[in-house]
C-alpha cells in the first residue's frame, strides 16, 4: 500500500509571487523575506522572527534553540517526513520512535506516554495532512 506523504499545494497567487521574481531577475527575491518577516511580526504581535528556506531548516533551528546534548533523546512518530529524523540526527540527539495511529496518521499519545522515560528530552510530533493525501 501506497502512503503518500506530500502534494505540492500552488495558487494562483503563489505562481504570480514566483512568476514577479523570476521577472525581476531575482531583485525581488531580496526584498521579499524582509516584507514577509515584517507582516509576520505585525500578525503574530512578536517582536523577532525568523525566515528559512524548508521545513527542515525550521525543525532543525528548533531543536537547536532547545541547548540539547549529544545523545539526548527525541521522542517523534515512526511515520514521518525524512527531515523530522535529519533534524535530531544534526543536532546530536538520537531518535526514539512511537507508534502511528491509523485513522490519523498522527502520533499515537497513549505509545508516546509508554516510552517516555528520564532519558526523553523532547517530543517532536508531526502531523501528516490527511487532506492533502
Amino acid at each position: 500500500m501506497k502512503i503518500p506523504v506530500h502534494r505540492p499545494s500552488l495558487g494562483e497567487e503563489e505562481l504570480q509571487a514566483v512568476r514577479r521574481v523570476f521577472e525581476s531577475r531575482g531583485s525581488d527575491a531580496v526584498r521579499l523575506p524582509d516584507r514577509s518577516k515584517a507582516r509576520c511580526r505585525r500578525i503574530l504581535d512578536v517582536k523577532y522572527v525568523v525566515a528559512v528556506n524548508s521545513g527542515t531548516a525550521a525543525l532543525h533551528l528548533a531543536l537547536a534553540a532547545l541547548d540539547l546534548k549529544p545523545g539526548d533523546k527525541i521522542l517523534t512518530p515512526s511515520l514521518t517526513f525524512p527531515s523530522t529524523v535529519q533534524a535530531i540526527l544534526a543536532v546530536g540527539a538520537v531518535p526514539e520512535f512511537c507508534e502511528v495511529r491509523s485513522d490519523t496518521l498522527t502520533m499515537d499519545v497513549e505509545d508516546a506516554l509508554g516510552r517516555v522515560t528520564r532519558h526523553t528530552t523532547a517530543i517532536l510530533p508531526v502531523q501528516l495532512r490527511r487532506k492533502a493525501l
